[in-house]
């Protein structure tokens, strides 16, 4: 699998996320809420001004900072590499995509634009979006991708023994 499939995974992320927080603050108020699954799931219109769970609110420029710098080390990282899984280009394809999506946001609007609301066990999960998720689910990739590779190599090793 060729490395420029994690840069079209990268804009396909991107673009769906950024089309998916167009419709939201086109057509909800901040603040507003409605159920799409009672007592679970909803979509809420919030303005994160921080990072996760609110953390670092109004530091926009570091975030930016940080984002950025990361995205320029991610990159040279991929074009040193010779050798990735299908399961690591996806991981890093989600990961810079999402992470564009978030960068987007904060550069327009000085704050990331949240809408995907979870009710899990009497407990208001924060709110966070799809470039959120693709981050998530990418660490968890690449953390498997990471933990397979040892444990073939463990294996080819104790073959060889």
């Amino acid at each position: 699998m060729r490395k420029y499939y994690i840069y079209i995974i990268s804009i396909l992320v991107l673009a769906f996320d950024q089309f998916i927080k167009w419709f939201i603050t086109t057509t909800m108020q901040v603040g507003q809420s409605f159920s799409i699954i009672p007592h679970f799931f909803g979509i809420s219109y919030v303005q994160n001004k921080g990072a996760a769970w609110g953390i670092l609110e109004g530091k926009t420029i570091f975030l930016l900072l940080v984002s950025a710098v990361f995205l320029i080390l991610l990159n040279r990282f991929l074009i040193q590499e010779t050798k990735l899984s299908k399961i690591s280009i996806l991981g890093y394809g989600l990961l810079i995509g999402g992470i564009l999506g978030n960068f987007c946001d904060r550069l327009v609007h000085k704050y990331v634009i949240d809408y995907l609301s979870f009710h899990i066990f009497k407990y208001d999960f924060p709110v966070f979006n799809i470039a959120d998720m693709a981050i998530v689910i990418s660490i968890i990739l690449l953390i498997w991708d990471i933990v397979r590779g040892e444990i073939d190599e463990y294996r080819s090793r104790n073959r060889r023994a």
